[in-house]
């Protein structure tokens, strides 16, 4: 019995749905008609076609120039001026460039730039915030002597004796003037740039043999400048530079003795001088060799020397610069001052031709 009723049970139950399939499809295409464009579309109808909506095109406005800013002036401060107190270093060279720093180390390069040399309008004055030395690096003493610093010298003051002095180099012909010298047995003075004909350091054995061999070397400054047209740091500038240059050569040492380029001597380079401890040489037997830098001008340059010599002059003026004073001209003076039994060319010192041990 209960077999049976749990089979009428089972087939009432797939009557019902068998009979709910359709009333399912028809609800399903009502709801798809109802809402058209939804996925799954039936396959068995066409798709509705539904315009799409025209949305008008915005308009944006046309973009304006911007005027450009303009520009705001930046302040610039100037720097507070810094008061250097006043040095006394003892000795005979200036210090560094910088005013307050005093060397002890030779410095290995030249500076390439340097401060204004122009002179103010007062030129004996040095620029504001800068002092000028007044004196050697310490460690440096100062040459003896008795002829005052600063004072230019333009004769010696021993009779009978005579200087040979050279300016503007050293170059290529001033090895060949040392075997001439060497060979009469004569001692020269040498007024040395570092840079004029040639740069010094490409000469620098032939200056560590001048100093070797007893030939006096003097300062002709740096770069040959007229001093004159220079203010005292300008001036002692020019001088330092070069002394930096030749004390590593010479064993330290650096010169006393100094020949301004075109006898440029004004107060301001006498004061500078004297504060910087140096001589100043003039010259009253002028050969005029750099005139008669020619074989045929030779001639010219000797009858300037005797004709001096004959004036009573006693410091010379040569150039080892020029090829024919070195080769044709140097020998034949020093055949005229043995003529004339003059001495002091063979003195190792030009100090000592101006009877001053300094």
């Amino acid at each position: 019995m209960l077999c049976r009723l749990f089979t009428l049970f089972i087939a009432a139950a797939l009557a019902c749905c068998v009979a709910a399939i359709p009333l399912q499809e028809q609800q399903t295409n009502s709801i798809i008609e109802r809402t058209p464009g939804r996925w799954p579309w039936h396959p068995h109808r066409p798709r509705p076609h539904r315009p799409r909506p025209h949305w008008p095109k915005p308009h944006w406005p046309e973009p304006q120039p911007q005027p450009e800013p303009e520009p705001t002036a930046v302040p610039t401060m100037a720097p507070e001026p810094t008061t250097v107190p006043p040095t006394e270093p003892s000795g005979t060279y200036p210090p560094d460039t910088t005013p307050t720093v005093v060397p002890t180390v030779v410095p290995t390069d030249v500076p390439t730039t340097f401060p204004s040399m122009t002179p103010t309008a007062d030129p004996t004055v040095a620029p504001t915030g800068t002092s000028v030395p007044t004196g050697a690096p310490t460690g440096v003493p100062p040459m003896p002597g008795t002829i005052p610093f600063g004072t230019v010298i333009n004769e010696c003051t021993v009779n009978g004796t005579i200087a040979l002095t050279f300016d503007d180099g050293p170059y290529d012909y001033t090895g060949p003037l040392l075997d001439i010298f060497a060979k009469n047995g004569a001692k020269g003075t040498f007024f040395v740039n570092a840079m004029n004909f040639g740069n010094i350091m490409d000469y620098a054995d032939v200056i560590k043999r001048m100093y070797k061999e007893g030939h006096m070397l003097g300062s002709h400054t740096y770069s040959h400048a007229d001093l004159s047209k220079l203010n005292s740091t300008g001036i002692a500038l020019e001088m330092k530079k070069l002394d930096d240059i030749l004390a590593p050569i010479i064993d330290g040492n650096r010169p006393t003795y100094m020949r301004a380029p075109y006898f440029a001597y004004s107060d301001t380079v006498s004061k500078t001088m004297a504060e910087l401890k140096y001589h100043m040489i003039d010259a009253n037997i002028d050969t005029k060799d750099y005139e008669h830098a020619t074989p045929d001008g030779v001639p010219i340059s000797l009858e300037n020397f005797k004709k001096g010599l004959a004036a009573g002059g006693t410091i010379t003026l040569c150039h080892d610069v020029h090829q024919t004073t070195v080769e044709l001209l140097i020998q034949q003076i020093l055949d005229e001052v043995k003529k004339r039994g003059l001495r002091g060319m063979l003195s190792p010192s030009f100090g000592h031709s101006l009877n001053d041990p300094g």
